[in-house]
């Protein structure tokens, strides 16, 4: 780290002066403070794995045995020391003994012995300082000030705390309550951390948020690459990233394109998933597009399903409004597969190329509608010599309909014809009162199929409580826009 005023030198003076406060308590203790197993190890000593510093007042986490954990087999748990002798030993600071000596008897952990009455020379008080310098990082009690490491940069060239790691990592800060690493910048960059393979700033937490930005007038956080993502987030057991805004106009997750590209991409067993929770309206997934040849939200389906909407209750799993008699609240250029009842139009008509002028017209044809679930066969047939005639159906005629109902008309000549036996095994006959005569029939049914039955068709229906004052078309009836059903 870097700095060039005085408060720098006074505060760099009071680790130094901390520092050796520590060696001193350690000669008082009369504790032997051998060398630590980094050292150790290249003199074949005994060797240890460490993952991270723990502070001299932080809660004690050690691999020792025992419960509660005793790492030296003469550093009892009644001792004033026991937790600031486990703690050195599992930062590598002290080793101890090892067990089998005369009077230092192995026990079933072969733990060893620390000596606590034993003297420290200048050589091992020596090792021990080295120890503690080679620790990662810093720690200064903050009780009395808050800020006891503190660095001024006056130029704009560096950086007032600067760390580095070939392979772990270059600053590490940890709190129990607060905050482990904190920047504040008027007008620059708070936190930077730049990482030319790995990751160039990275937060991790237990409970609470790995990385938060917080910003009164900016983006909170903010990412930017030239050839991957500017900002990744991963989880195992919940959303890679979350947002939330408490501003009801303005969006939870914005994304914006300046490239005429994708504002936001989403990939997945669900690429994009919105929920809305707000009890008077509101929209999982919002689109806008003010470009006459834009889209709003645009799905694509290349083996799977381009846009999916459900609703569990009485609401929508796909709504579209049109405020412009132009437009279209949904337009389905294909097939459009339905598997329940299909809506309610006030004008079921249907529209091709006009087959005289196709280049500049339409045709629009209006379906025939009726009260009931009624499905139409009709044709022509010619009696025969005896003036009879059969007519055959399909062969699920009377599995898919009932209540069936005839109309004949004779064709080219005045006769008489008859229906002269009723659909039986999905055929019925004709009789005229002439040989070879042509006549038009139409039979109609009602359908009774087990999906017929089970949602029959409900000709007067009154609204739900929650449509009754509004209107599907309200204008119609001189009533405000407002009062639109879906509004």
């Amino acid at each position: 780290m870097y700095g060039t005023s005085n408060t720098v030198k006074r505060r760099a003076a009071r680790y130094a002066a901390a520092l050796l406060a520590l060696s001193a308590l350690a000669i008082a203790l009369n504790g032997h403070w051998s060398v630590g197993a980094r050292l150790a190890n290249a003199s074949g000593g005994e060797t240890r794995q460490t993952t991270q510093a723990t502070e001299p007042n932080a809660p004690l986490v050690t691999t020792c045995p025992g419960t509660p954990a005793q790492c030296f087999a003469d550093v009892l748990s009644g001792s004033p020391f026991f937790d600031y002798a486990n703690r050195l030993y599992e930062q590598e600071v002290i080793s101890g003994y090892s067990c089998g000596r005369p009077g230092e008897p192995c026990d079933v952990n072969n733990r060893p012995y620390y000596r606590p009455g034993s003297n420290v020379n200048r050589g091992q008080m020596t090792k021990f300082v080295d120890n503690a310098r080679h620790m990662p990082g810093i720690y200064i009690n903050s009780s009395t000030d808050p800020s006891p490491l503190f660095v001024h940069l006056t130029t704009s060239i560096g950086a007032a705390v600067t760390g580095f790691s070939d392979d772990a990592t270059g600053v590490f800060g940890r709190s129990y309550g607060g905050t482990g690493v904190m920047g504040l910048s008027s007008t620059g960059v708070a936190v930077w951390g730049s990482g030319s393979a790995g990751v160039g700033v990275q937060g991790i937490s237990n409970s609470g948020r790995g990385v938060a930005g917080f910003s009164d007038s900016w983006q909170g956080v903010y990412g930017q690459s030239n050839t991957q993502a500017g900002v990744v987030g991963e989880s195992r057991d919940f959303d890679g990233v979350y947002a939330i805004t408490h501003n009801g106009n303005f969006a939870g997750v914005s994304g914006h394109n300046d490239a005429g590209g994708t504002g936001v991409w989403g990939s997945g067993t669900t690429g994009v998933y919105g929920i809305n929770s707000a009890p008077n309206g509101g929209a999982g997934v919002g689109g806008e597009s003010h470009n006459a040849n834009g889209t709003a939200v645009y799905g694509a389906g290349y083996n799977g399903t381009g846009v999916y909407g459900e609703a569990n209750g009485s609401g929508k799993g796909v709504f579209g409004a049109n405020t412009d008699q132009g437009g279209y609240a949904g337009y389905f250029s294909g097939n459009v597969h339905v598997t329940g009842s299909c809506c309610s139009s006030a004008n079921l008509t249907t529209q091709i190329d006009h087959p005289l002028d196709p280049a500049n017209k339409y045709l629009n044809q209006s379906a025939v509608q009726s009260p009931d679930m009624k499905n139409i066969y009709d044709g022509n047939v010619t009696t025969d010599a005896k003036g009879d005639a059969t007519v055959t159906l399909p062969d699920y005629f009377e599995a898919l309909n009932s209540d069936y109902r005839y109309q004949l008309t004779v064709i080219g000549e005045f006769a008489q014809a008859i229906v002269s036996s009723k659909v039986k095994n999905d055929s019925f006959t004709i009789k005229t009162d002439k040989p070879n005569v042509e006549v038009s029939w139409q039979v109609t049914g009602i359908r009774h199929d087990p999906y017929a039955e089970a949602h029959p068709t409900q000709a007067e229906q009154a609204k739900p409580e929650k449509e009754r004052g509004l209107y599907l078309h309200p204008e119609l009836y001189g009533q405000p826009d407002s009062k639109r059903i879906g509004k």
